[in-house]
């Protein structure tokens, strides 16, 4: 039988985000739902999401932070969420060669968290499963509760080895809110222009991946 997992109240929960929008898709519901029990998100900003079109003409690096900083905003508000976010700025797309840095951030952040919530390690990004193993050693180190998400990996199952998830249910409301939070996000779901470099960063179908009435959670406990 599948374990469904309840929150804590009233206490620090953080959650990583190696880009801009893998939280609400992954955990967005339980962050609606977190703030509903007293909790502050902390959402640890991990990168900018500046590379997600690297070779476009239309939009540089710098704007495409502005841009994807704001539709996490617009995404936040959407959830009826005010988190705390904790910007750390490292370089999008280079994250698997900066695990000291990851290692260094992490254990100055989580220190004191009742919970955090981070990808899983074979997620398939390499800057997810960077995040995902950091936080695997550092919870470890500190006696953090560690749950771990799946965002790429929904596309591809089979890079889960982990076992079978554990669900955290969400009531329709949240459901409803996290639907309209999931499609702020046009800088990676349209089209910027007409050149491939400039295509819809996520395929067709890949908000169908998130709908579910129930996040699925892989705990690893310390």
């Amino acid at each position: 039988m599948t374990a469904v997992l309840s929150l804590p109240s009233d206490a620090r929960v953080a959650i990583i985000a190696p880009h801009p929008d893998d939280e609400v898709f992954a955990v967005g519901g339980l962050m609606a739902e977190l703030q509903g029990r007293g909790c502050t998100p902390e959402i640890i900003a991990v990168t900018d999401g500046e590379a997600s079109h690297a070779n476009s003409k239309r939009i540089t690096p710098s704007r495409l932070r502005t841009v994807r900083r704001q539709e996490s905003q617009r995404a936040y508000s959407a959830l009826g969420i005010q988190p705390t976010v904790r910007p750390l700025g490292l370089p999008d797309s280079r994250l698997a060669v900066l695990p000291e840095e990851l290692r260094a951030a992490f254990r100055h952040l989580l220190q004191g968290v009742a919970l955090c919530i981070a990808p899983i390690e074979t997620d398939g990004h390499p800057d997810h499963d960077a995040c995902g193993q950091a936080a695997i050693e550092i919870c470890a180190e500190l006696g953090v509760p560690l749950w771990r998400y799946s965002v790429w990996s929904r596309l591809n199952p089979e890079r889960i080895s982990q076992g079978e998830p554990s669900i955290f249910s969400l009531p329709s409301a949240t459901l409803r809110l996290k639907d309209a939070a999931i499609r702020v996000y046009d800088s990676q779901l349209n089209a910027l222009g007409d050149l491939p470099e400039d295509g819809p960063v996520l395929p067709p179908g890949f908000l169908d991946h998130f709908c579910e009435e129930g996040e699925p959670l892989w705990p690893m406990a310390t």
